[in-house]
């Protein structure tokens, strides 16, 4: 079950990675990295951050 498990883990992460991998040329270039208390984005970067 453990085997399973981890198997299962490693399919995720893959997947995440690959639909990174697909989406970036999407993503703006000037992205929000950090949220203050109000929601309100307040520190930005590249996407490359992502």
């Amino acid at each position: 079950m453990e085997i399973l498990l981890d198997i299962i883990c490693l399919l995720i992460i893959i997947g995440n990675v690959i639909y990174i991998i697909i989406m970036y040329p999407c993503l703006p270039n000037r992205i929000p990295i950090h949220f203050n208390g109000n929601d309100v984005a307040d520190g930005w970067g590249n996407k490359a951050f992502v």
